[in-house]
């Protein structure tokens, strides 16, 4: 033992105290889509004719007839609560074996990282739902992604506006939430577009960026949400992309 060095005086072991580990986050699912309760898995619902409930009645009459009768129709839609599970596998073996390093992880983390892959793939979901026309009766896309962070270039605020112009000229409501995902989120924070309609001209070219609060309060929101969570596209054992 003398002349002992390195791994001859030392067996490398695990830390109990340090580990690197990674939970998604910043997701917004269950926000845009929440838990509705339902008393079967499949039924119908009601769905009352939009044209009937905005239409103006002919409603004067005369003296001593009867008030004009108005109806309104009504048809169904069916929904279907699809079921989503997942598990892993926690054996008597590992908890027996398991050196320190790992007791948290592999039991309370077991836990977090099944809610956490189905909290995902709710997102995923969601993100898929509302990115689609075909889902989403008032749809309008928005053409650029405002890479270029001033106004000659691009314009946010008129873009989002035209949408939701769009939406309010197609269902008669004013929508009261905007959903933005991260990239987008990161240009138009910074944009000319929005810190002159903050802080006017003197905004311009000073570095200077928008909160979600303050362009929340810009458009007349009820809700800014921003969904920044991230997903891997590549299948088991492949690198992550």
């Amino acid at each position: 033992m003398g002349k002992a060095t390195g791994h001859d005086i030392h067996i490398d072991q695990n830390l109990t105290n340090i580990a690197i580990n990674y939970r998604p986050s910043t997701m917004i699912g269950a926000q845009i889509a929440p838990v509705v309760s339902v008393g079967k898995q499949s039924d119908y619902y009601p769905v009352w004719d939009q044209g009937d409930i905005l239409r103006v009645e002919t409603d004067n009459r005369a003296p001593g007839t009867e008030a004009h009768k108005i109806t309104r129709g009504v048809s169904s839609g069916q929904y279907f609560a699809d079921n989503y599970a997942l598990k892993t596998p926690l054996t008597l073996e590992d908890r027996e074996n398991m050196d320190a390093a790992y007791v948290s992880e592999l039991r309370n983390g077991r836990t977090r990282f099944v809610v956490d892959k189905l909290a995902l793939g709710w997102e995923k979901r969601c993100s898929d739902i509302c990115t689609s026309g075909g889902n989403v009766y008032s749809y309008t896309a928005v053409a650029s992604a405002w890479t270029e962070l001033r106004t000659t270039y691009s314009d946010p605020l008129g873009d989002i506006r035209t949408g939701m112009n769009v939406v309010q000229d197609a269902t008669g409501i004013r929508p009261n939430s905007v959903l933005m995902a991260g990239q987008a989120w990161r240009n138009f924070r910074w944009h000319e577009d929005l810190i002159e309609a903050l802080h006017g001209t003197t905004g311009k070219g000073n570095p200077r960026f928008a909160s979600t609060q303050q362009a929340q309060a810009v458009l007349e929101l009820d809700r800014f949400l921003v969904g920044d969570a991230y997903y891997n596209t590549a299948g088991e054992g492949q690198s992550a992309s």
